[in-house]
């Protein structure tokens, strides 16, 4: 399967069975057209007749000038060539949307035209270069206020004072709260252990997190006489990157120095816990859980009540100013804290310096909140200055109401949402009109599709070899995954053909003995190695007596060692051994702000990158961190329907090693109860989670337990031991 269009006929082909219609010719227009033009016309050409589609159902009508670049059916006829048949099923002759169009076909007219268009692949330079230019000129057009020239200043700062006057409050707790490093990579080119080191702090943050307390174990370390304090000229800027988005447009980013990680996630991670806190009395921010959003887009799309909104280049569009402008009334200790850790330039790929006049790039950890505070404050300044009335806390709840804010996705009631995009337009914010909807039945948010109440989110391709032969471990669960999700959709066909792919590539490189080779497993619940998903019977399951279990034989992907050595013992296990108190500070938090209750699941499109950030929503997490025993990074149990179908709950970061690009290996994946009888006397490596009410059973395996495994990093102390270093100066009892 080394052509796309192989992929793209089969998908074709499945969904041609299932309305029986003929798709020959739609193969053969696109099979040439992607000869012609290569990958772009499958990534950035064909998503655009899925865009006219959704304009012509919330017009109401299709037009000849919505999808240009593909020719119609006749001059008469309103419509594409390309897929005619089953536009033919939502539009009549003239382009108007029929009674009752075929939600069927609206499905499979989005998958065929969208498979490929969030791929990982390079983009090419003048797009590159444009992405980055955009970067620069957005920091430049974030001036809101000579745009705004229906500014009610007095009432901004009512609605302002009104929301966030308890954040004064809150902030008193901040005052040397717990910090840690986040996942990501660091504008100093660091390593995991290495910026465990801290070598320089900024004195104007001294006031608000003091480097004794973050940057050192103890007042008194050695560590600390080897930090150089630097003043605001001399800070390391965010360096700016770009991370793979579509082929279209690259995703620019800001990769922040070490010691501005370290102040921002001890703020990020508690802001979060009080805005989804009852303390905060308005239950329309969230930060973990998708699936209210996507509920409210489907009844949206149902009755057409709610509208969703959109906004494009969000985060890099929020002015400082403005934060301040919201914050410093009610809260200017909070606002203390936030400019403190606050990156005020940046360096560009062309080694230029750019002083920021934005709050924050994408990648700092104070964005999303930040802007979700600031748009849901806009959001309630328009919605009130609307209705006319005196703007008191039961108004805005009561507003608040029909008001769902998860970054830049936001659902407000359809009646107000051109009145919320014109304001959030006028504060110098740019709304994505094409992906906005508050007319016709079709709403998108948080990832999900709906028309008519009916979810018709397409299945992406995100990675692609075109060699054919699977090389990478990322390919190998990729197609894995992909495969699975084309059979939770439906398209069997499609679903087996990647199946037999991926099959023949083992084979060829004859992974497993020669006498016993490994072949993928078919699960109905995730089992802790790469697996396809099958709703009828598992396989390649033995029963292990000595074990009194049964255990699979199957793939797990291992990270590839690196040396990573810390440079300073005592400021390394200081700041190693802190996520223990942080998850202690966290609990204590949560248990103070009464938080507000949420659903515990969400479903297996809504996998999250960090679930760490999954907090105060279930009584095994705080069972979790008490059991933790200073982890280096915990995260949050996760329910059957967290993990992707395919995908294996990824291995911790190691102490003494860093990742790298990842590997195959092999594992003899043994039943739950096996795994409970072994791992218990091993707790620093593996958590074992069990709900309540959860019953030792040798065939719970078989029976979708509600548990499962998740496996850690390994201490810092581990370094120490393999270095011949003693661990005594840290006070650890063996």
């Amino acid at each position: 399967m080394k052509i796309p269009t192989m992929l793209l006929r089969r998908v074709l082909i499945d969904l041609g069975l299932q309305s029986s219609d003929t798709i020959d010719k739609d193969y053969d227009y696109c099979h040439s057209r992607y000869q012609r033009e290569g990958m772009s016309f499958l990534t950035i050409t064909l998503p655009a007749l899925d865009d006219a589609l959704l304009k012509g159902l919330t017009q109401g009508r299709l037009t000849r000038n919505m999808f240009t670049g593909f020719r119609s059916v006749s001059k008469r006829r309103n419509l594409p060539a390309l897929l005619s048949g089953y536009f033919r099923r939502i539009f009549d002759d003239d382009g108007f949307v029929l009674d009752e169009p075929d939600v069927c076909a609206i499905a499979a007219i989005r998958q065929v035209t969208r498979l490929f268009k969030k791929v990982e692949l390079p983009c090419s330079e003048p797009r590159v270069k444009a992405a980055y230019e955009r970067y620069r000129s957005n920091d430049g057009e974030v001036d809101w206020r000579s745009r705004n020239c229906h500014f009610d200043s007095g009432l901004f700062s009512t609605v302002s004072g009104i929301l966030w006057s308890g954040l004064e409050v809150f902030a008193g707790q901040l005052y040397c709260f717990p910090s840690i490093f986040g996942p990501g990579a660091t504008a100093e080119r660091l390593k995991r252990n290495e910026r465990n080191t801290v070598k320089a702090w900024p004195k104007r943050s001294e006031g608000f997190f003091p480097s004794s307390f973050h940057a050192a174990s103890s007042e008194h370390s050695d560590s600390l006489s080897g930090i150089r304090f630097v003043e605001e000229e001399e800070e390391e800027p965010v360096r700016v990157v770009q991370v793979p988005k579509t082929l279209k447009t690259p995703r620019t980013i800001s990769v922040e120095p070490s010691y501005t990680m370290l102040m921002q996630q001890s703020i990020a991670k508690p802001l979060m816990v009080w805005l989804e806190s009852k303390e905060f009395g308005f239950q329309s921010i969230r930060f973990v859980d998708q699936s209210i959003n996507r509920r409210l887009a489907r009844a949206g799309s149902l009755d057409g009540s709610l509208a969703t909104i959109d906004l494009k280049d969000a985060s890099d569009l929020v002015s400082n100013d403005l934060v301040q402008t919201i914050f410093r009334g009610p809260c200017p200790t909070f606002l203390g804290f936030i400019q403190s850790c606050r990156t005020t330039k940046a360096r560009m790929p062309d080694k230029t310096i750019v002083p920021l006049r934005k709050f924050a790039s994408m990648g700092s950890a104070l964005c999303f909140p930040i802007e979700a505070m600031v748009f849901f404050t806009i959001i309630m300044y328009a919605l009130v200055k609307s209705s006319g009335r005196v703007p008191s806390r039961r108004l805005l709840q009561a507003l608040a109401k029909d008001v769902a804010v998860y970054g830049d996705d936001i659902i407000v009631p359809s009646l107000m949402a051109p009145v919320v995009m014109e304001t959030l337009e006028a504060f110098g914010l740019k709304v994505n009109h094409d992906k906005s909807f508050h007319t016709g039945l079709f709403r998108e948010s948080c990832g999900g599709d709906y028309y008519n109440g009916v979810d018709i989110t397409p299945v992406y391709v995100r990675q692609w070899d075109d060699t054919g032969t699977l090389s990478s471990a990322s390919q190998l669960v990729a197609y894995t995954a992909l495969s699975n999700t084309f059979y939770t959709k439906g398209l069997w066909h499609v679903s087996q053909s990647i199946r037999d792919h991926v099959e023949s590539c083992l084979r060829r490189r004859r992974v497993g003995r020669k006498s016993n080779p490994i072949r993928i497993p078919k699960a109905r619940n995730p089992i802790g190695v790469v697996h396809f998903a099958s709703f009828i019977f598992d396989t390649n399951v033995e029963y292990k007596r000595e074990a009194s279990g049964y255990r699979v034989r199957g793939l797990k992907i291992k990270s590839s060692p690196q040396a990573d050595c810390p440079s300073d013992l005592d400021g390394f296990l200081g700041l190693s051994f802190r996520s223990r108190e942080f998850c202690e500070r966290i609990q204590e938090l949560k248990n103070s702000l009464r938080l507000s209750p949420s659903p515990r699941w969400i479903s297996q499109s809504e996998y999250l990158d960090e679930p760490q950030l999954r907090l105060g929503s279930s009584r095994e997490y705080h069972q979790s961190c008490e059991r933790s025993r200073g982890r280096e990074e915990l995260s949050p149990p996760l329910s059957r329907r967290d993990v992707p179908v395919g995908v294996i709950p990824p291995d911790g970061h190691g102490s003494s090693f860093d990742n790298d690009e990842p590997v195959f290996g092999d594992l003899w994946n043994e039943g739950y109860d096996a795994e409970l009888s072994r791992y218990e006397s091993y707790q620093d490596q593996v958590i074992n989670l069990r709900t309540t009410g959860w019953q030792r059973d040798p065939l719970e395996h078989l029976k979708a337990p509600q548990r499962i495994t998740l496996y850690t990093s390994d201490r810092p102390h581990a370094l120490c031991l393999k270095r011949g270093w003693t661990a005594s100066q840290a006070g650890l009892q063996w």
